[in-house]
């Protein structure tokens, strides 16, 4: 396989050395440049660079971008109560709103809460409402 020079890179002024784990590039004054080749790991190098620690001479440090599949959407939890219901009541004001006519779609007016809530009550397992008058102790 053969490796060929990607970047080069320099120590930065006023800079002593620099040593890389990732790539065993080690920079100093009496050696302030060094050649960076095809299939190195160049994470710290780039750091090194957007910290001012390097300068890139020539070339691009860039990881190669790899093409991936979109990530499928991540699954809906199944909705609470209060996202049921008021799934429910959403579907109820538009088929309300929305009345299909002989081939037609007509738009009737808005609802009022009133309306809602006649419907609500309406169903089967509907909101109970509470009265606002407290029961006094005899």
């Amino acid at each position: 396989m053969r490796k060929e020079v990607i970047a080069i890179i320099r120590l930065a002024p006023g800079e002593v050395g620099f040593y890389d784990e990732l790539t065993g590039i080690h920079l100093t004054r009496a050696r302030p440049e060094r050649p960076i080749f095809s299939g190195m790991n160049t994470k710290n190098l780039r750091k090194g660079v957007r910290y001012g620690r390097l300068q890139l001479a020539s070339g691009s440090l860039a990881p190669k971008t790899k093409t991936k599949e979109p990530a499928a959407a991540p699954k809906k939890k199944a909705a609470g109560k209060k996202e049921q219901v008021k799934a429910k009541k959403q579907e109820a004001v538009d088929k309300a709103i929305f009345e299909q006519g002989s081939g037609e779609i007509t738009i009737s007016p808005k609802l009022t809460e009133e309306e809602i809530q006649k419907a609500d009550t309406g169903k089967k397992g509907g909101a109970k409402k509470q009265s606002g008058k407290k029961k006094q102790d005899s």
